[in-house]
């Protein structure tokens, strides 16, 4: 008799950040991934305004990186302040295709 235990988790995105944070030029974003995925981040003005979207269509299982060049959308320079980001990761799980969110703060200091 052979038995087989095999331990399925649905899409996992843990450890999500920024650095540096505060953030002068650029800032790196960083997450673990439990299986491929597509992820896309956006980041929010305090007030709720979509000043940009990054878009990562092939993170990987493990460590992945994201470089944000500081501007928005139209390569302007964002003001100083604090900003919010929202990782959106899509992938195959257990019950078919699932989405994750999470949302972070960052800081701006010029």
């Amino acid at each position: 008799v052979e038995v087989m235990v095999v331990h399925e988790q649905g899409l996992v995105l843990r450890e999500v950040m920024n650095y540096p944070n505060p953030m002068r030029e650029n800032t790196t974003f960083t997450f673990i991934a439990n299986r491929e995925m597509d992820v896309r981040i956006k980041i929010y003005t305090i007030s709720g305004q979509l000043i940009r979207t990054l878009e990562y269509p092939s993170a990987r299982s493990g460590f992945n990186m994201v470089e944000w060049d500081g501007l928005d959308e139209d390569g302007d320079v964002p003001a100083n302040g604090v900003y919010l980001y929202k990782v959106i990761a899509r992938g195959q799980g257990t019950a078919g295709v699932e989405q994750k969110e999470i949302v972070g703060r960052l800081a701006v200091i010029r």
